[in-house]
């Protein structure tokens, strides 16, 4: 397990949580996602997690009307998608065919304890290879556990781009 502390971003996190919140909650999309519940904090976390890492990236922590395009940063000539699960033990990735990113990195958040699991990461391909599923909604989505995500390099990342480490 990879574990990122949030304790010192904590305040900062929550606050972008809840600008997010504010400007989304009457959008369709949001209002079936959440419940009527903040849920922008968890993605939020996974990205801090992986600035974390890798401090490098470009996170872009502005209020976006349309979304970020479906992609959270560029690394290497591929575009990179962040998702983050409130399942902290037995996290999984849902993921909607439209999604562009080349990559997906799986994160797992434990808000209690403010602490980020990187789980790692899968390509599109990989992701797109098995067959989307219903979960109650309008739309399927792929769907990973974390035993299939690749985990190499520290906290579940590359450390470097190699052949070898593409799925």
């Amino acid at each position: 397990m990879s574990l990122v502390s949030l304790i010192d971003n904590w305040g900062f996190l929550i606050k972008l949580a809840n600008e997010r919140y504010s400007q989304k909650k009457n959008y369709k999309s949001s209002s079936f996602l959440t419940h009527g519940t903040n849920t922008h904090i968890a993605g939020l976390c996974g990205e801090m997690a992986v600035k974390k890492v890798w401090p490098d990236i470009e996170i872009d922590w502005g209020l976006k009307p349309k979304g970020d395009g479906g992609y959270d940063f560029e690394k290497w000539g591929y575009t990179w998608d962040i998702k983050t699960t409130k399942y902290f033990k037995n996290p999984y990735l849902k993921v909607e065919r439209h999604n562009k990113a080349d990559y997906f990195i799986l994160c797992a958040l434990d808000e209690k304890e403010k602490l980020v699991n990187i789980v790692g990461y899968a390509s599109r391909k990989q992701v797109f290879k098995y067959k989307p599923e219903s979960f109650g909604g309008p739309n399927k989505l792929y769907y990973l556990k974390d035993s299939w995500f690749k985990k190499t390099g520290q906290e579940g990342l590359p450390l470097k781009q190699k052949k070898e480490w593409w799925i």
